[in-house]
């Protein structure tokens, strides 16, 4: 269950992520519909980072947590 609370089959996978110089193992769930956005995932990229979505400029900003 995801965004909006709506069923959707989703296929899950792990896969290698690169964030600069880091890379991990990160779990992905992809959506069987085209109608669904892209999402980053809480329990492998929330967790590690703090992320800032920087509209204005276009860019989004990965800083390690503490």
């Amino acid at each position: 269950m995801g965004v909006g609370r709506v069923m959707l089959p989703a296929y899950l996978h792990v896969l290698e992520m690169r964030v600069g110089d880091m890379a991990f193992d990160a779990r992905a769930a992809f959506a069987d519909s085209d109608e669904v956005p892209r999402l980053l995932g809480r329990e492998d990229v929330f967790k590690r980072f703090k992320v800032t979505f920087d509209e204005a400029n276009l860019q989004t900003i990965f800083e390690l947590s503490e």
